[in-house]
């Protein structure tokens, strides 16, 4: 759409957000940071790397449709501050518009956001802590900046669900030698448990805002193409 092109374009100053991942440097970083206090207010970016983790148009890492990850390396300058984090975007480019537009229908961005700025308050399961997140309704777009749970143990290293999923290596004889299955297994069972813990329960444990019925007759309509679709 031309009104986001132009936006783009013009969303390259140091005090607004960056809704696309070459907009975003040192400033925006440093302030996104200083929200919640993860760093000081004497301190500043002084350098960002970014890695990419998986895009939306099938690069490096990619397990999904929607959204785009980045791992962010930073220095600083004044003081310290997280070595790493990891940042999630949607992809504003024309061909990815509709999925966007389904997103919105599906608050899907905007109960993620949500769910980090508040410290996820309806879950004890461990989750990465949240830095900055921001939604944006009219336009379905949004932004999380997010701890890497790399740093907080070796035990929550990054998993690869693509690979678990669909690569092994096997021997001569079709034995799995070498899989990461287990890495998807983990994931899956984390997400029953987050799931369990308010199903048909949401009233009740007063979680409503970040839930959502299936109910209605768009999702009657969208979820028997959606999944398949997730899946490809």
């Amino acid at each position: 759409m031309q009104w986001e092109t132009d936006y783009i374009a013009k969303t390259r100053g140091e005090a607004s957000i960056p809704w696309t991942i070459d907009n975003l440097g040192n400033n925006h970083l440093t302030q996104m940071l200083r929200v919640k206090g993860i760093i000081k207010k004497s301190v500043s970016v002084r350098k960002i790397d970014k890695e990419i983790l998986q895009r939306a148009d099938g690069g490096t890492g990619k397990a999904g449709r929607y959204t785009e990850l980045y791992r962010l390396h930073a220095s600083y300058e004044g003081g310290e501050g997280p070595s790493s984090m990891i940042i999630k975007l949607c992809p504003l480019s024309p061909e990815f518009h509709e999925k966007r537009v389904q997103r919105k229908k599906m608050r899907s961005w905007e109960i993620e956001a949500k769910t980090y700025n508040r410290g996820a308050p309806f879950t004890n399961l461990r989750i990465a802590k949240g830095y900055f997140s921001v939604f944006d309704k009219d336009a379905s777009r949004y932004l999380i900046l997010m701890e890497d749970l790399n740093l907080r143990s070796p035990y929550m290293a990054t998993g690869n669900l693509a690979k678990g999923l669909l690569d092994c290596v096997k021997d001569s004889e079709g034995k799995i030698i070498k899989s990461e299955i287990g890495t998807s297994l983990a994931a899956f069972e984390g997400a029953a448990r987050f799931h369990a813990q308010h199903w048909n329960k949401t009233h009740e444990h007063n979680c409503k805002e970040y839930a959502r019925s299936f109910a209605g007759p768009y999702y009657k309509q969208m979820l028997p193409n959606l999944y398949p679709e997730a899946w490809k």
